[in-house]
């Protein structure tokens, strides 16, 4: 099930690491031009595998191989995702959303909204 609604974006980068518990993430930007492999690079928010507690909201983020990635060994539980935009993106959202809360999330033109991890 999408817990995304889907729309607009530009770009922002954060990594969100085990250390960073109740964090509240917000980056802006404006590079819409390009695709995901040449723009940007790999992720644009990576939360890691054990991280909890964090508030990522209002992001753009464009033209990066994954919008969001949930985990690399693990799976980040206990996170809340609001009012992020996703777009043009090779794949939205990497990983199990699984314990972890998404609302008023807005995902557009990407190559497939949701991959598996």
């Amino acid at each position: 099930m999408n817990p995304f609604g889907g729309y607009p974006g530009a770009r922002g980068r954060e990594d969100v690491s085990a250390c960073c518990k109740s964090r509240r993430l917000g980056t802006r930007g404006t590079d819409d031009s390009g695709d995901g492999d040449e723009l940007g690079g790999r992720r644009g928010i990576h939360v890691r595998d054990s991280s909890t507690g964090n508030v990522i909201e209002g992001n753009s983020v464009t033209n990066h191989s994954v919008g969001i990635s949930l985990g690399d060994s693990g799976t980040p539980v206990g996170n809340t995702f609001e009012e992020n935009h996703i777009r043009r993106n090779v794949c939205g959202v990497k990983g199990s959303t699984a314990g972890n809360v998404f609302e008023d999330n807005k995902l557009k033109d990407n190559g497939t909204d949701f991959c598996p991890p």
